[in-house]
This record gives C-alpha cells, sequence and structure tokens, in this order.
C-alpha cells in the first residue's frame, strides 16, 4: 500500500510541472526536461553543502544555510546548462525551480504525506520565482552586474523570508502562502512580458 501512496504523492507533485509545461508552450521537451534535471541535481547539491555548513542561530540557518545554498545551487546547475546551451530565460530558471520542489516535495512526502499536498500550493510557486529570478541574474550578468546581483538576493530574501515564516509559530499561517505566490506572480508576468 506504500507505493500507492508514493505513486500518489509523485502525480500531485508531478501536476504543476505539466501545467508549466503547457502555459511555457514550449516545444523543447529535451531542454525541459533537462532543466527538471538540474532543478532535482541542485537539490542534491544544496543538501550536500548544507551538511557542511552547522547551524549557528535560526536566522542563519534559514537564510544562508537554507535559502542563500539552495539558490546558489541553482545557480550552478543553470550556469552548467548554459554550457551545453547558449539560451538563458528566467523561464528556464522557473522549471528548475519546479525540478527542485519536486525533488523536495517528494522527499518531504514520504516522511509525511499530509504535508506534501500541503507543500505542492506553496513550494512550486516559490521554487519556481526563485528560479527564475536566479536565471534572470544570469541573464543581465554581462549588462549590469550590480543589477544581477540584486536579482539573485532577491531570490535569496524571498525563499529566506518564506522559510522563516514557515518555521515560526508567531506568523499566520497564510502568510508564506502570500508570499510564495505574490513571487509566482511577479515571475508569471516578467516572463510573460519577455515572450
Amino acid at each position: 500500500m506504500q507505493w500507492v501512496r508514493i505513486l500518489v504523492l509523485i502525480l500531485i507533485s508531478a501536476l504543476p510541472i505539466v501545467l508549466l509545461f503547457f502555459w511555457l508552450n514550449t516545444h523543447a521537451l529535451v531542454n525541459f526536461l533537462l532543466l527538471l534535471l538540474a532543478g532535482i541535481c541542485s537539490l542534491i547539491l544544496a543538501a550536500l553543502i548544507q551538511q557542511a555548513i552547522p547551524a549557528y542561530n535560526p536566522l542563519f540557518t534559514v537564510f544562508v544555510r537554507g535559502a542563500f545554498v539552495e539558490e546558489l545551487g541553482r545557480l550552478i546547475l543553470l550556469l552548467l546548462f548554459l554550457q551545453l546551451k547558449n539560451i538563458n530565460t528566467p523561464g528556464m530558471g522557473m522549471i528548475t525551480g519546479f525540478g527542485f520542489a519536486f525533488a523536495e516535495n517528494i522527499a518531504y512526502g514520504i516522511v509525511d504525506m499530509q504535508s506534501a499536498f500541503l507543500r505542492v500550493i506553496t513550494t512550486f510557486p516559490l521554487h519556481g520565482s526563485c528560479g527564475s529570478r536566479v536565471a534572470a541574474s544570469i541573464q543581465v550578468w554581462n549588462g549590469t552586474p550590480a543589477r544581477a546581483v540584486l536579482w539573485f538576493v532577491s531570490a535569496v530574501t524571498i525563499h529566506g523570508t518564506y522559510n522563516i515564516t514557515v518555521i515560526n509559530e508567531y506568523f499566520p499561517w497564510f502568510l508564506p502562502v502570500l508570499i510564495a505566490f505574490f513571487a509566482f506572480a511577479s515571475s508569471l508576468y516578467s516572463i510573460h512580458r519577455e515572450r
């Protein structure tokens, strides 16, 4: 019966990816799948780096060990992807973010199935929006490095703020949802405007 739960978890976690594929209206399925794989690999890379960094205090843990390291992993994998393909858009970053969210959701869902259903609602928008910002930082690096740094810092700030509102019981339950959805909406708008 456990395998049925895992299959349901995979299908539910794959739904946002399918919706993104159709929304982006991409015809490059191989690139799409490679970017999802890059997102999954960025989760593994971030987890390895996080194991080497001690947890000092909650803010350091949330913003540096958590958000910064995860966005850095996404940045590294997007840069590696760009070595293979000479294209970059915030949409590519969003796909990578969805790959990250997919793997993270499966990992959390195996431990706690109920949290996985709730996590689908916020982690895909969160990681997708942060991924699009990381890709935007790469995109503008050659022309305006200061703007590139701002894009990257915005991804880390959104991610860290989301994390702190999730783990801190003093924040209302809907605040992380609002953070994820507003960040996602602004990323979708940027991607739509770029097309």
